[in-house]
């Protein structure tokens, strides 16, 4: 009955390798997951994919990536058809859409792309509330036979599973210039804000003008949306921007306060051996030090801690030890470490992880290299959340009037 509260139950579903992963479902859906064999399913990690023991396969739903819609035109010339003029605008891809890959011998796994199954369309839109749809949002599957990896331990598994997608997924970029990815489950930490906002009110005349190039940067990294590690390095290059000016000031800061002591003698050699070392530092300080600078002088420690309370969930990341390897954990309680020291250590850490990287598989600090599409990607939803809340404390205290206010 319209109007009326739908039922949803919860179905845990195993997961390669062990633990189980929960989706929902209601009366109208059920149908579509007992079609598919639905307790035959095992997920596989944290990807939109799942191996079906039953049917005898492995879907993968695939995102067009930065494009953001995939390419219709192009896949169903793939499939052999050539869309009318009429159909050239639409959207969605049809019905009977399907490629089968090209092998030499008939020994090989079979492979191709079409049009999600009605349950992976439901599992991608899948919520606690509001859960189905009449309408399945269109998209496209990866599908190949699930002997690949039948039978293997589910390290062995994970492993043959990133090797078959990962040089599928180049060699359609390297033949078709198509640039898909694996859709993944959405870690609620990768969600919208935290903060509240209030969408009826009204934007205002902007009273500041910002550096170009930081706002650049700024929307760069705002642009970068299902990117994690790209968005994250985009608003670490708006901090670094103003590094140089930043960094001069605390120089400028601790001469000023070696000057300013009455034991100061400007003509004891060791007093201005003092002054020289202090200058030295100019433009030659470390990353991790022009970085705790710039924080030190953009953000207040009263406004950190006012973003740390905004929500409990972030704060609990962040203070978490164990939730992202090698990096430092934030506790607003330690009084031996200023707290915007704390945020720059963890801030750099996290960027060394993503950009240090050697042969061997770690980064320079001796870390794991923080790999894109891995899981502690995943999970860099909360600090994403805090640099990007630097970068605009930055370009903030870094502002001028604007011009047009006058």
């Amino acid at each position: 009955m319209e109007g009326s509260r739908i039922s949803l139950i919860g179905i845990n579903i195993p997961v390669l390798g062990g633990g189980f992963r929960k989706i929902y479902s209601d009366e109208r859906a059920a149908t579509h997951f007992i079609e598919a064999d639905f307790q035959s399913w095992t997920f596989i990690g944290e990807y939109l994919a799942v191996m079906n023991a039953a049917q005898g396969f492995v879907e993968i739903l695939l995102s067009p990536g930065q494009t953001r819609q995939f390419p219709v035109r192009i896949l169903m010339r793939m499939a052999g058809k050539e869309l009318s003029h009429e159909q050239r605008g639409l959207p969605r891809l049809p019905e009977d859409f399907s490629v089968p890959f090209e092998s030499k011998s008939e020994a090989m796994p079979k492979f191709r792309l079409g049009l999600p199954s009605s349950a992976m369309g439901l599992v991608r839109t899948n919520r606690r509330a509001d859960f189905y749809h009449d309408y399945i949002p269109s998209g496209l599957s990866l599908f190949f036979e699930k002997r690949l990896i039948e039978g293997m331990d589910a390290r062995s598994a994970a492993a043959r599973f990133k090797e078959v997608t990962d040089s599928v997924l180049f060699e359609m970029d390297l033949r078709f210039n198509l640039a898909f990815d694996i859709l993944r489950f959405r870690d609620n930490q990768v969600a919208g804000p935290v903060r509240r906002v209030d969408y009826s009110a009204k934007p205002n005349v902007p009273a500041l003008k910002y550096s170009p190039e930081a706002a650049a940067l700024y929307r760069y990294a705002r642009s970068s949306g299902t990117m994690p590690l790209l968005s994250y390095l985009a608003f670490y290059q708006v901090l670094e921007h103003f590094f140089p000016a930043y960094y001069e000031r605390a120089i400028i800061t601790r001469l000023q306060q070696a000057t300013m002591d009455p034991l100061f003698d400007p003509h004891n050699k060791s007093h201005l051996s003092k002054l020289v070392q202090i200058s030295a530092g100019r433009g030659a300080g470390s990353e991790r030090d022009q970085l705790k600078a710039t924080l030190r002088y953009c953000i207040p420690a009263d406004e950190v801690e006012e973003f740390l309370r905004e929500s409990s969930e972030r704060a609990a990341f962040l203070a978490d030890k164990s939730a992202l390897a090698e990096v430092r954990a934030i506790s607003p309680r330690d009084a031996n470490y200023a707290l915007t020291d704390q945020i720059a250590e963890r801030v750099y850490q996290i960027r060394c992880r993503i950009v240090h990287s050697k042969d061997g598989g770690t980064a320079a600090n001796g870390a794991p290299m923080l790999l894109p599409f891995s899981t502690e990607a995943n999970k860099l939803g909360y600090d994403t959340q805090l640099i990007k809340f630097l970068a605009q404390k930055a370009l903030i205290a870094s502002a001028d009037r604007a011009p047009w206010t006058t």
